[in-house]
């Protein structure tokens, strides 16, 4: 019981988003993204075997991109979850998942965990 009580309070700091973080996570990711698509059309003029490998750089980048976005899904990378839902919507336009579909396909087990039959509580 004491392991878990100083598991707990180690990770008590991380349980709230920091918006320095959270924007340095969003300048990193989408200015990756975005100076890799350029880099990718500018050597496909000189040859496409430049290209692929840069790619899979933009694929990771992209993957960074999509888990920014399952985050504001959860409502885990801002504090206001009016911006989590501009982001995650920002952020499904580069991913093409639908990010508001994709949060209740995410929370949709929990809600069935958590609810009998129809949808009523468990008692």
């Amino acid at each position: 019981m004491s392991d878990l009580k100083n598991i707990l309070s180690g990770i008590a700091a991380f349980q709230h988003p920091i918006l320095r973080r959270s924007l340095g996570q969003l300048m990193t990711s989408f200015g990756g993204f975005l100076a890799t698509c350029a880099a990718m059309y500018l050597c496909l003029t000189i040859s496409l075997w430049m290209t692929l490998p840069l790619s899979v750089l933009a694929a990771g980048f992209l993957v960074r991109i999509f888990i920014i976005q399952h985050d504001c899904g959860h409502g885990a990378f801002f504090r206001s979850q009016r911006a989590n839902d501009i982001l995650g919507s920002l952020c499904s336009l580069m991913t093409l998942t639908l990010c508001l579909l994709a949060a209740a396909a995410c929370t949709a087990p929990r809600f069935m965990e958590q609810s009998g039959p129809a949808g009523r509580e468990r008692p």
